[in-house]
Parts: C-alpha cells; structure tokens; sequence
C-alpha cells in the first residue's frame, strides 16, 4: 500500500513560461506603432513651432506734417533791476522844509516833484534887491541909449515894460555894440547877471525829483538844517526799470535787438509789453544762460525792484519747420512716421524746446504721417492702422449669409 501511495503523489516540476511568436509578434507591433505616433507628434510639435506667428497690428494716432513758416517762443525768467540809483546831495542851505508828500524810504515821486525845501527868505531877498537894482539902472540908462544908439531904443524899452519884481528874469535883448557899452558902463550886464545868478540859487532850495524814482533811504527829515554838500537820501530811477531775463544759451539764436517780450508780474499774473535792448556777450559758466536786457515801454509804477518775473519771448521765424509734441521724439532725435501701413523712424534736427512741444526743422515733408503715441518696444516694419480708418471688414464667403 505504502507504495502504491508514492505513486499517486503528484511530482513537483520546475516549469518556465516561453512566449509564443504570436505574442511576440504582437509586441513588435506595439512597440513599432509606439514609435511612430511618438514621431508624428514630434513633427507635429515643430510644424506647430515654426508655423509664422499672425501679423500683429498696432492702432496709433498719426498727424499730417505741414513745415512752414513758424514763429518761435522762448520762455525765461528774471528780475526786475535798475539801471541807475542816485545819492542826492544839497545844494543850498538853511531850515529842511516838507516838500509835495513826506519824505521817506517807499515814497515815490513823479519827475520834478518837490522832495523837499530849504527856507530860501534870504536869497529872495537879495533877489528883489538885485532885481531893483537893476531896474533902477536901466531906467537912468535908457534916455542916454535912445540918443546915442536910437536903432536900439525900441528893443530895450519893449523888455522894461515886460520886466517883473517876482517873475523870473528874460534875457537882455541883443543890441548894437555902442548899446551894449552904454549898458556895460551904466552896470547893467553886471546887476542882470547877478540877479540871474540868485534865481538859480533860489531854485536850489527846492530839491525837485530828476526822474519818475522812489526813495530808498531819506537823511534829512522837515526841521534839519541842510548844509552844502549834505546827504539828502538815495532815489531809485523808475525811468530806467529794466527786466534782466537769463536766457539759455542754446535759444539765444532766436533773440535779437527790438525783440517784443510779454513780461509777467508775480502774484496778479498781469502782462506788460516790452522790447529787448541788449543782449549780453558772456554765457553763465554755472547755469549756461546768457542775460538778456528788456525794457518795459509802459508800467514802471507796477514793478518793483528785484521782483521776480516770467518773460515771453516772440522769437525770430523759422524757415520749413514744425512743432511736434515733445514725447514723440526719441532720445536720437527719431520720429515715427506711418508709410505705407509700418513705422519706419527717421532722424529730425531739432532748434528749439517749448515746454511740451518741440520745433523741428528738416527730416519731414509735406503730407508725411507722424505717429503722435510713444512706441515703446515697437520695431521698425512693424504693421500699424491710422486710429482714423476704419478696419476693413473680412469678406463673406459666396453664397454664405452675411
């Protein structure tokens, strides 16, 4: 029985699996379509790379260039100077009197104005003295002059029926030479001269204004005693008020001599007209300006000494020019033009900068397209539409329904 056992008991043997060519077959032909779907992607992958990129339009905002004549403007500033302050001494002496308004520092006064006066009582009465003397002597001369010189007669006794005590003294009339020893011997010329020569130290008492001016300092006050000589104050020229304006060096090209200026006075913003007077020859080493020189024509009552002012200057013209925004140049001086559907940059000269705005000159012709937006990153060629026309429409194709 024991054998009989042994063997029904199933052997246990080591079995290895082997593929059939069917199955290999099969593998093959995976792996071969594997692969060739792999390289159809690849293709497909770089087809895809290098197929070109769309056209990109860019929509920009374009003006007709139109060069010309162009009056430039030239913008600067300054301050209001003096070409002349004067120290007023006095020529007389005595008492200090008032004069039209109080004298002092601010005060202004017109030209010929009393400043102040000097009691003048004892030269107005050697006036009178002299002035009768001198009509006394050629009441005593006049029948002698008429017999020896009768020619002369008329003349003289016309000027003794116009002669005044208080009215300033007319000149002798010219006579013959025989006259004119008669009155030279009576004393005549000499007392004439003599009382001319008080009128005009009368005169000095009353210390009068020079010019349109204002006072800067005032030394003598009404009650002071005035001696030759003395320091009466300082007056500032209001007639000789000019603007020295600091100009670029680079605009000064476009200012000459009777160049119109519109000044603006700080605070009110009020316009004064005035022309340039001189151009200064040497150029600011710090500030690269050159100072140029306008005098106002009317309105020294309303500028002020030292104030600082705004200048406007009506610029010489310039030939085949134009004034572009100053964003739409580059920093080589190149502008964007439209032409035939893509930018394309060209070089400008540019002779003048107006705030936002420049002047250019050459470079452009009539009936360019200037592109006005800033193109930042754009290359030259690339494709742009006029803001202005409108984009075409794609046509629909035959027989379909719009």
């Amino acid at each position: 029985m024991s054998c009989r056992r042994a063997r029904q008991t199933p052997q246990k043997t080591k079995r290895y699996s082997r593929m059939k060519p069917k199955q290999i077959l099969f593998t093959v032909l995976m792996l071969l379509l594997g692969w060739v779907a792999m390289q159809m992607l690849i293709r497909a992958r770089e087809a895809k790379v290098r197929r070109p990129a769309p056209a990109v339009e860019v929509v920009v905002n374009t003006m007709v260039a139109k060069p010309g004549n162009l009056d430039t403007r030239v913008t600067a500033w300054g301050r209001v100077r003096t070409v002349a302050d004067i120290e007023l001494l006095s020529q007389a002496e005595g008492t200090v009197e008032g004069g039209d308004r109080e004298f002092m520092p601010g005060a202004r006064f017109e030209r010929g104005a009393v400043l102040l006066k000097v009691d003048d009582r004892p030269v107005r009465l050697k006036l009178e003295s002299a002035r009768s003397d001198l009509l006394n002597s050629l009441t005593r001369t006049l029948p002698e002059l008429e017999f020896d010189a009768p020619e002369d007669g008329p003349a003289m006794n016309a000027w003794l029926g116009d002669f005044d005590l208080r009215q300033t003294l007319k000149p002798l009339p010219e006579v013959s030479s025989r006259a004119e020893r008669l009155l030279s011997q009576a004393g005549v010329i000499r007392l004439w001269n003599t009382a001319r020569d008080l009128e005009i130290q009368l005169e000095r008492h009353e210390i009068r204004a020079p010019f349109d001016c204002t006072v800067i300092t005032a030394n003598l006050r009404p009650g002071a005693t005035a001696r030759l000589g003395t320091n009466v104050g300082r007056l500032l020229n209001l007639e000789t008020l000019e603007v020295e304006i600091q100009v670029a060096g680079s605009d000064l090209h476009l200012i000459r001599t009777g160049t119109v200026v519109d000044v603006r006075l700080p605070g009110t913003g009020e316009m004064l007209r005035g022309r340039v007077q001189r151009l200064g020859q040497r150029v600011d080493e710090s500030t690269r300006t050159v100072p140029v020189y306008v005098r106002i024509a009317d309105g020294n009552d309303r500028l002020l000494e030292g104030a600082f002012v705004e200048a406007l200057f009506q610029g010489s013209r310039v030939d085949n020019a134009l004034r572009i925004p100053t964003y739409t140049l580059s920093q080589e001086n190149r502008v964007g033009l439209l032409v035939g559907g893509v930018l394309e940059r060209r070089s400008v000269n540019v002779i003048h900068t107006e705030g936002d705005s420049v002047v250019i000159q050459g470079g452009l012709a009539a009936g360019d397209s200037l592109v006005l937006d800033l193109l930042q990153g754009v290359a030259d060629g690339t494709r742009l539409r006029d803001a202005a026309t409108p984009r075409p429409q794609p046509s629909s194709p035959e027989g379909a329904r719009p």
